[in-house]
């Protein structure tokens, strides 16, 4: 093996390395009250708690839980607190 596709070999391994250590958004990334979840989904917020919407995978990332809505400040709390 030339001096050259070794350099290649452990350049993709060192990126392979990176990837795999550096998965994205996690749990551990979303705020209170928040859940983090492959299959996104339309949530609510407080002035429309109950949209309609697709049922259709939004993008991964992190959604308030049942009985949760985004507030102004684009934080999760119940429903019940929305004023």
């Amino acid at each position: 093996m030339n001096t050259k596709t070794a350099s290649v070999i452990v350049l993709l391994s060192f990126i392979a390395l990176a990837m795999a250590s550096n998965p994205g958004k996690s749990q551990a990334d979303c705020g209170t009250n928040e859940l983090y979840t492959n299959c996104g989904y339309c949530e609510g917020t407080c002035s429309d708690p109950n949209p309609v919407c697709v049922r259709m995978c939004q993008k991964p990332g992190c959604y308030c839980p049942k009985d949760f809505a985004r507030n102004k400040k684009g934080k999760c709390i119940p429903v019940a607190k929305c004023t």
